[in-house]
């Protein structure tokens, strides 16, 4: 049974088993492919990663994402894929929409906020500094709190996106809030 054999090899990844697992979920591509069961897709993406083998890692994750309808796709298949495709230069733009179809997918606080984080950090790393002062300022909007770390990381998004109003602005209520 595929779905059995399935489980074996994902027990057989959380108990650290990577080449075991490896070798199960390869012979359940080989036999039912990817196409019957994307779920192996994910499996061999995670046994790449942990392998340390980003290149199988990202090609098994980009074809569970294609083959895969939005329903069957879990908080922890973008945890994966974000991790992966941010490896790569130059996949900031699909790591984004990737992050912009988890946040619509989840409408959980805590994991919104993580996604949103990701995606500042992404943009950060790409030198987009203007769409990273859009993501960090919905990840501020969730977390609720305009501390000083709050105000300190918003002014240097924004002088790096070279908006000096912007800038100025936070600038003026970090000191108006915390002199």
């Amino acid at each position: 049974d595929p779905a059995f054999d399935y489980l074996n090899a994902d027990y057989l990844f959380q108990a650290g088993q990577y080449d075991a697992s490896l070798a199960k979920a390869t012979e359940l591509e080989k036999n039912i492919g990817v196409e019957n069961l994307p779920r192996i897709a994910v499996l061999l993406a995670y046994n790449y990663d942990r392998k340390g083998d980003s290149v199988q890692s990202r090609k098994y994750i980009e074809t569970f994402f294609k083959t895969s309808p939005a329903d069957k796709v879990l908080a922890n298949d973008y945890d994966i894929a974000v991790k992966v495709l941010s490896k790569f230069p130059g996949t900031q733009d699909q790591v984004v929409e990737l992050l912009t179809k988890a946040i619509a997918a989840d409408s959980t606080k805590p994991n919104r906020m993580k996604y949103y984080k990701l995606g500042s950090d992404v943009l950060a790393k790409a030198g987009k500094y203007a769409d990273q002062a859009k993501w960090y300022a919905n990840y501020a909007a969730l977390r609720g709190a305009k501390d000083e770390a709050y105000y300190y990381q918003s002014a240097t998004i924004a002088i790096n996106a070279q908006d000096g109003a912007a800038a100025q602005t936070f600038a003026k209520e970090y000191i108006a809030n915390f002199p």
